[in-house]
């Protein structure tokens, strides 16, 4: 029984040991940077900090960098504390994409400086797409389609600026007679109504944001 009773309690304390680490490892990353002074070890502290991937050449001519993603994000440093009390971010090493027309992923070592260390390295993912071209076409005129003839409607704004992105050579020669803004109105009775306009764009072109995003439509009945 007492050798019962002594496993028991040995699990309860291994268990209560580990919430406990747990627990301070949720707070440190959840609230930022925090310092774990070890007594046995003064000087010594562990700290969590944002990784920042370190990207080395470009791709290829006609491709661009889409997205860039380090995991994990955040990693948990060990040393001086002199050391490590002005660091709140670290480096990866080189990750090179020169002439990459594809998704890169390398797996890397952190720069970490002296007297610091990390467990493990942490994998950089670079996705590479087609290069394209954001540009804004303003003062695009909302046109009302499908209207009932014995009805009437007032729209406010009567333009909009459209945010569109596509390749460069097609979205920087886009002119406001390329694209068109229209509001279907075939099933809208007297009243008001907030909608959003539809963008029609030349192939090859994605509407990226309409600026305002909705526009008010009131619509009325011809006067006798």
């Amino acid at each position: 029984m007492r050798r019962l009773n002594a496993v028991i309690g040995e699990r309860w304390l291994l268990f209560l040991l580990s919430l406990a680490i747990a627990t301070a490892l949720w707070f440190s990353v959840r609230e930022g940077p925090r310092q774990v002074i070890f007594p046995e070890r003064p000087g010594a502290v562990l700290r969590t900090v944002a990784v920042v991937p370190t990207l080395v050449g470009a791709p290829a001519e006609g491709f661009a960098v889409r997205a860039v993603e380090v995991r994990p994000p955040v990693v948990t440093l060990a040393g001086p504390l002199d050391v490590l009390q002005g660091l709140d971010r670290v480096s990866t090493a080189a990750v090179t994409i020169q002439n990459a027309r594809s998704d890169v992923t390398r797996t890397v070592e952190l720069r970490l400086p002296p007297q610091i260390r990390s467990i493990g390295a942490v994998a950089v993912s670079v996705r590479i797409g087609p290069a394209t071209l954001r540009s804004l076409v303003r003062e695009m005129p909302v046109q009302l389609q499908r209207l009932p003839e014995d009805l009437r409607a007032m729209v406010e704004p009567t333009a909009v600026t459209v945010e569109v992105e596509g390749p460069p050579e097609l979205a920087a020669s886009l002119r406001p007679s390329d694209l068109r803004v229209v509001v279907d109105a075939a099933a809208m009775a007297p009243g008001a109504y907030r909608v959003r306009p539809q963008v029609q764009v030349p192939s090859g072109v994605r509407v990226v944001a309409l600026q305002p995003p909705e526009i008010l439509v009131t619509v009325r009945r011809h006067a006798p």
